[in-house]
């Protein structure tokens, strides 16, 4: 039988995984991966996760527990992941060029039946000889059961480090298995409202009609509902959908109370999504920019707000998307107030070759050159080589704090791994 099924492979514990893929010393040893400026933890190996630390807890909360422990904690190392992905990536497209990189450490691919267990075999071997990265491996008919079959994979720790379900005695015994909340597309808040109605288990709502989940809780839950017994409702998009809106925004490492401050990390976060938008070839027709204090400090003064301007034409030039934000922000500042993070958007986004030159207002060659200059030199010498002077030099209070960060050996020549 060579008809085609669908794979999801799944890099195990990603973060952790980049972590201890230059510290091999960590290896079997309780590592936590910690969000932005070093809030909660957002990665777990198996022995921090055998401790009962759950995914989202506070860091304040397991401090005892990490010394106690000897847990090795790190801020999250954005720039070695991002690389380390692109690099699982190539390796899976070695095996197949009909895939969707679904996340940073996901991808669906196709397969024809009679190959699987093979194809299988070599991708976990590829990853973990090529990249030191371990991953795991559902097949199944179509995207919602291979998902299924890989969180099966990741619960019972199967030796072969991948599972092939076709048959549907296969399906219902591994949807048995499986929590609601589980299911791909579900969710937490999804499952609670179908159990509300009676519907507690994967088995349970592949049984119900169509017309009804449709009428009750969505097309797309039906067609989930669908996937669940064997049929292809959602297909492998092997190209991106075009942007609509792209965002860089960051909590901020230490709350700020001034405009100079609040203007240098809206300059830097323009920065980088103009740069995003040109590698992207996309242009942006309008900016916008929202600031919010620390909802969490309830007894402080809170205040949210949010200003958008036009960018006549759709450009994605840096100094022009600068003053535009900008301008932004002076409409939504106000003193009196500690923000905690700020954000910028690129909104109405089209490709570069379809937009439409303004007659009275032609673009700036000088601001394409500043450009041009900023992208060549970035990438030559690294992110942040060339930045506005407007973004600061020092005492950027509003950086992220990443106290814990390792190197990023990969992307940075000064931080290359050294052998002694």
């Amino acid at each position: 039988m060579n008809s085609k099924l669908t794979a999801l492979v799944d890099a195990d514990n990603f973060y952790v995984s980049c972590e201890r893929l230059f510290r091999p010393e960590l290896r079997r040893r309780p590592v936590a991966v910690l969000s932005n400026n070093d809030g909660c933890v957002v990665a777990r190996s198996q022995e921090v996760k055998d401790f009962g630390v759950k995914m989202g807890t506070p860091v304040y909360q397991i401090r005892n527990l990490i010394k106690s422990r000897g847990i090795h904690v790190f801020s999250s190392n954005y720039e070695l992941y991002g690389d380390i992905s692109n690099r699982v990536m190539r390796v899976l497209g070695r095996f197949s060029a009909d895939r969707e990189v679904y996340s940073i450490d996901e991808a669906f691919f196709r397969l024809r039946q009679d190959q699987a267990e093979n194809l299988c075999e070599q991708i976990v071997s590829a990853c973990w000889d090529w990249l030191s990265i371990p991953v795991k491996i559902g097949v199944a008919p179509n995207k919602t059961l291979a998902k299924a079959a890989t969180e099966i994979v990741k619960q019972e720790k199967l030796s072969k480090r991948f599972l092939i379900i076709s048959r549907p005695e296969e399906i219902d015994e591994i949807l048995k298995k499986l929590p609601l909340e589980e299911v791909w597309g579900i969710g937490g808040r999804l499952a609670g409202k179908l159990k509300r109605a009676g519907i507690a288990s994967p088995m349970a709502l592949k049984s119900l009609p169509e017309e009804y989940l449709r009428h009750h809780f969505g097309v797309v839950t039906a067609r989930t509902a669908a996937e669940l017994r064997g049929s292809v409702c959602f297909d492998l998009e092997n190209q991106p959908r075009p942007q609509k809106n792209l965002c860089y925004s960051r909590s901020f490492g230490q709350c700020i109370d001034n405009g100079p401050e609040l203007r240098q990390a809206v300059t830097d976060y323009a920065t980088e999504a103009a740069a995003k938008l040109r590698k992207q070839h996309l242009k942006a027709q309008s900016v916008s920019v929202f600031i919010l204090t620390d909802r969490f400090k309830s007894e402080a003064p809170q205040y949210a707000n949010s200003a958008s301007f036009t960018l006549t034409p759709a450009i994605n030039d840096t100094l022009p998307i600068v003053r535009g934000a900008l301008k932004a922000l002076n409409r939504v500042f106000r003193n009196g107030y500690a923000y905690k993070k700020c954000g910028v958007l690129l909104n109405r986004l089209i490709p570069e070759d379809q937009t439409q030159p303004d007659l009275f207002i032609p673009e700036n060659p000088r601001d394409k050159g500043v450009s041009a200059a900023m992208d060549i030199v970035n990438r030559r010498y690294g992110a942040g080589s060339l930045v506005l002077a407007g973004s600061g030099i020092r005492n950027q209070k509003w950086r992220m704090t990443r106290r814990c960060r390792s190197a990023r050996y990969t992307t940075q020549w000064s931080e290359l791994p050294q052998v002694k």
